[in-house]
């Protein structure tokens, strides 16, 4: 039996952030392609968040979307950036 992974990086440049995920799923014994990172985006900034996971890929994605659903709508309040994903994480967990 082959043990399933998910591969993510992150890098920080000079003027911004990459985000990568490999996109392959496992669901049983088919393999699938499938996006990883969900990127968020509002009228202020073109992206806020990014956010991968690695796991089954129903509470992955469930975890995703509460996450970036709870984020504010003014991405200058980063105390409330923070405040919205510790306690989305913390309802979903």
């Amino acid at each position: 039996m082959t043990k399933r992974m998910t591969i993510v990086a992150a890098f920080l440049c000079s003027d911004g952030s990459v985000l990568c995920a490999d996109t392959q799923e496992t669901i049983g014994y088919e393999k699938i392609n499938t996006d990883k990172i969900i990127a968020y985006n509002n009228q202020y900034a073109k992206l806020i968040a990014g956010v991968a996971g690695a796991g089954d890929s129903i509470w992955i994605d469930r975890a995703m979307w509460d996450l970036v659903k709870a984020l504010p709508k003014d991405p200058t309040d980063f105390g409330a950036i923070e405040n919205a994903i510790r306690n989305a994480a913390t309802i979903f967990f």
